[in-house]
């Protein structure tokens, strides 16, 4: 039996065949022609796939040799994640132990690849590195106790995740000396067979302790009470544990560090470089990608205390989609300008299917459905719709070569192919076309791409607005618009309970019906070859996987630093829109925008090199990760990435001249948003600036910039599937 790895790798349980597949879904509940050839298409990819594996001499889950297992795809066949971890507290709170923590987010890595996660626990690094090196693991998700290097080991650390330090904590009555050397011989409590004890034992750096084991089934907040009861003379806690818990805890206070803060990275294997790839995807995607699905069902005045609205739609050339790596569409441009007239920052929502927009809508997790969608009284029974912004037809379209289909009686005794939660469907079943055949198509297949399939010659006839008709042709279809069913008019959707968003939508759309953005807009998305052609590009990032001509070499470089390649996109977009020719006034130059004193201080000879894409790539990265590096001392992936695009931008003594000032108005100097970015702005001010070592800062530039480059990554991430994994 094989288990589902990631998408797109076809399963087969049991008497089942489910295949996912991009654009359409092969459902099992009904299947159509066209979607058989597409299940038999997989069908032989699998194929073909576990018959390399064999000839490999590699087998499915229950066969795979121990110590064999390589391979990236034979890790997603196999349907198991096999992770190693230190021993966990049987005690603890789930998602606040510093292990349970890290145990946490590998499983969730494990269920993000559609794989079981199977934790092996090992009370020495050693064994887990040499279990990793032999192909008994695919991962270690464990702190290394003492420094080392890993790549001579022949091992692969991806990002750090965090940075993870332990400090001493004691009852306020006890006296312990302040210098750490001077604590050896004092009594410590640690758990049995953990990251600490193994650190205390391995680092020479460490003061020898007097210690006290715990069975490791302890938990961090049990430890921590027997200090307070006076069980225990002190214990080291995890710094950001100590951050986040410290008010549970009145009769303690927090020593010296004992432990520096070192890296918590995964481990793979050197040969796992898909993995590998993965991984940081995955770490910087959970770190810095958008927040979790806020729900709420509230009107304006909640909407606003917020500063998000949230736009649910499908992604298509006509509502929303990301091209030359930025987001477009006629609803989104809509939308996005009612947002930005109102200070408010818009989220893009896209549910997987259509029938599950005003489902969405109504359970709060978005704020309008604007999704070129026709007001029905079905429709009206679900939700309020604003006023029309676009008047449409219901045309019954066919290849262009079609010309016995011209009005509704010769629809009879034919298929027409459509989905059946479209506006479409109640439409032709109200016209009772004696022998009509209605084929429905799965529901997160967009009209687009049926008209793709039907310009194919996969299906000879559907229903389609007249405006994504023109869209289509203008784009290069083949198609032909035989007659109109009806006409429709589109509106946005809200909930009942939401009269005042719906009144300021109402105004929006009649202000900018008369002042003409409405119409330049439709002209722009409907009309335009050039914009049609480039939505169905191979730029068409949230189709196929590419955001930009240089995708290849950005990820082979962000690989090399432990960067997520689309956190660099997005940088690259901000400094250059992607031109590699582009010279700023102040004379950085490059995809990246390096300045050349910068390359020369980094052994680039000839400054004209930066314009070669490879070079200012390579440059800008490395640069990046050099400020990456200094600010090793702050914990958290985010914070640490916030700060060094800030670097990038700004410069790295500016941003540290922010931290101090943050310290000194008791914000938290290892925190971006709400502290140091605050602090930054602080450093346009006579005020401040004139305390600060470096001076004078333009703050507002690189609060800007890590802000748009966080929300244009947060874009790719939720949007743009990943290519070749």
């Amino acid at each position: 039996m094989f288990a589902r790895g990631e998408q797109g790798l076809l399963a087969l349980q049991g008497s089942g065949i489910y295949a996912h597949c991009l654009g359409t879904v092969c459902t099992p509940s009904k299947i159509t022609d066209f979607e058989s050839l597409l299940l038999l298409d997989r069908f032989l990819f699998l194929l073909l796939l576990t018959s390399t594996l064999w000839v490999a001499g590699c087998a499915p889950q229950g066969a795979v040799a121990p110590g064999q297992r390589d391979d990236y795809t034979q890790t997603l066949v196999s349907g198991e994640l096999r992770i190693l971890v230190w021993p966990q507290p049987t005690n603890q709170n789930p998602g606040v132990d510093p292990l349970s923590v890290e145990r946490d987010l590998a499983e969730d890595f494990a269920y993000s690849l559609g794989l079981a996660p199977v934790f092996l626990q090992v009370n020495n690094y050693q064994s887990m590195v040499s279990q990793l090196r032999h192909g008994q693991a695919d991962l270690i998700a464990a702190q290394p106790p003492v420094a080392s290097d890993l790549n001579r080991e022949g091992l692969f650390p991806t990002a750090n995740h965090r940075m993870r330090g332990l400090w001493l904590v004691t009852s306020k009555g006890t006296k312990l000396p302040k210098k750490r050397r001077d604590m050896s011989g004092h009594s410590l409590c640690v758990r049995n067979s953990s990251f600490a004890i193994s650190a205390l034992t391995m680092d020479p750096k460490v003061p020898h302790f007097d210690q006290v084991v715990w069975p490791f089934s302890m938990s961090t907040k049990e430890i921590l009470q027997r200090v307070g009861s006076g069980e225990c003379a002190a214990a080291l806690v995890d710094q950001l544990y100590w951050k986040d818990h410290h008010r549970e805890y009145p009769g303690l206070k927090l020593g010296p560090q004992v432990i520096a803060p070192r890296p918590v990275p995964f481990v793979v294997r050197e040969n796992s470089k898909r993995l590998h790839r993965r991984a940081n995807l995955f770490l910087f995607g959970r770190a810095l990608g958008r927040r979790a699905q806020r729900v709420s069902t509230g009107d304006w005045n909640q909407i606003k205390k917020a500063g998000v609205l949230r736009m649910i739609t499908r992604p298509n050339n006509l509502n929303f989609f990301v091209a030359s790596g930025q987001q477009q569409g006629f609803e989104y441009a809509l939308v996005k300008r009612f947002a930005k007239q109102h200070r408010l920052r818009l989220e893009v929502v896209t549910p997987s299917y259509h029938s599950e927009l005003l489902a969405w809508l109504n359970s709060g997790k978005g704020d309008l459905v604007a999704a070129s969608m026709t007001v029905t009284p079905a429709r009206a029974k679900q939700a309020d719709f604003t006023r029309a912004y676009n008047h449409t037809k219901e045309m019954v379209v066919v290849r262009k070569t079609n010309r016995k289909i011209n009005r509704l009686k010769d629809l009879a005794g034919k298929t027409v192919h459509l989905r059946k939660s479209s506006s479409f469907y109640q439409t032709l079943l109200s016209k009772k076309v004696p022998g009509l055949k209605l084929d429905f198509l799965p529901e997160d297949m967009e009209t687009e791409d049926i008209l793709r399939e039907l310009d194919h010659g996969s299906i000879d006839i559907t229903v389609a607005d007249s405006n994504l008709v023109q869209a289509e042709i203008a784009a290069g279809r083949s198609l032909r618009s035989a007659f109109s069913l009806a006409r429709t008019k589109q509106a946005w959707a809200v909930r009942s309970t939401n009269p005042k968003l719906k009144a300021k939508l109402n105004r929006f759309i009649a202000v900018e019906s008369r002042s003409g953005l409405v119409k330049i807009q439709r002209e722009k998305y409907f009309q335009s070859r050039s914009l049609q052609r480039r939505s169905h590009g191979v730029y068409r990032a949230d189709r196929y996987g590419q955001i930009s001509p240089f995708d290849e070499m950005v990820q082979e470089v962000a690989d090399q630093y432990n960067f997520d390649w689309k956190l660099i996109t997005a940088q690259m977009y901000q400094e250059s829109r992607f031109n590699p020719k582009k010279k700023s006034a102040a004379g950085a130059m490059g995809l990246l925008q390096v300045m050349p004193r910068t390359a020369k201080e980094m052994g680039l000879k000839n400054p004209k090199q930066i314009q070669d894409p490879r070079v200012s790539v390579e440059l800008g990265v490395k640069y990046l990760a050099k400020m990456f590096d200094r600010l090793e001392d702050v914990p958290r992936l985010k914070d640490r990435v916030y700060f060094a695009l800030a670097s990038y931008n700004a410069g790295y003594y500016h941003v540290q001249d922010a931290r101090i000032l943050a310290r000194r108005l008791k914000l938290d100097p290892d925190r971006w948003f709400g502290n140091v970015e605050r602090t930054l702005r602080l450093l346009e001010q006579p005020k401040y600036y004139r305390r600060a070592k470096y001076g004078y800062c333009r703050g507002w530039e690189p609060v800007q910039y890590v802000t748009e480059i966080q929300n244009r990554y947060s874009v790719y991430v939720e949007h743009v599937p990943d290519p070749g994994l």
